[in-house]
């Protein structure tokens, strides 16, 4: 599975803030560490308050922080959030964007009923343990373990 730039981004923002935790970050200096846009990690920030996983502050010495422990974020909740439920068993009806135009106007293959939908077909079954997987191993590992192997140092003269 491909996480999109702003899950990979929340994710990084999420460390910074873990490793300077209790303390405040700014937004500039997040987007100055990992080299990003400010207004793209302005998106990203407001989505991890709605989310309930940073509180913000706004204003001179505004800024954002954890809502709890970073060992109490699992990477599993944050990838759910910004990528929303994964089903990719899930078959669409829908022609293919991908596929050759048809010429002569929508055929029996263009719009037929996707082949795993049927009861026969075991692909869904295969693809749904794929994704419990997959998550399963993005809930082992939480905040707190991400931001203890980043490698990202926190300032001496922080105060904590």
């Amino acid at each position: 599975m491909r996480l999109t730039v702003r899950t990979h981004l929340a994710l990084c923002a999420l460390v910074y803030c873990a490793v300077h935790f209790p303390r405040q970050v700014r937004k500039a200096d997040i987007a100055a560490f990992f080299r990003g846009s400010e207004a793209h990690l302005g998106v990203v920030v407001h989505r991890l308050a709605r989310l309930g996983l940073v509180e913000t502050a706004r204003g001179r010495g505004g800024g954002l922080r954890l809502a709890r422990p970073a060992a109490r974020i699992r990477v599993g909740e944050v990838v759910r959030g910004f990528e929303g439920p994964a089903d990719a068993a899930e078959a669409s009806d829908a022609a293919d964007p991908d596929a050759p135009a048809n010429p002569a106007g929508p055929g029996p293959e263009i719009g037929a009923p996707v082949p795993s939908r049927d009861p026969a077909c075991r692909i869904e079954a295969v693809l749904g343990r794929a994704v419990d997987a997959y998550y399963a191993e993005l809930d082992a590992v939480t905040l707190a373990d991400l931001a203890a192997a980043s490698g990202i140092v926190r300032p001496l003269s922080a105060p904590a």
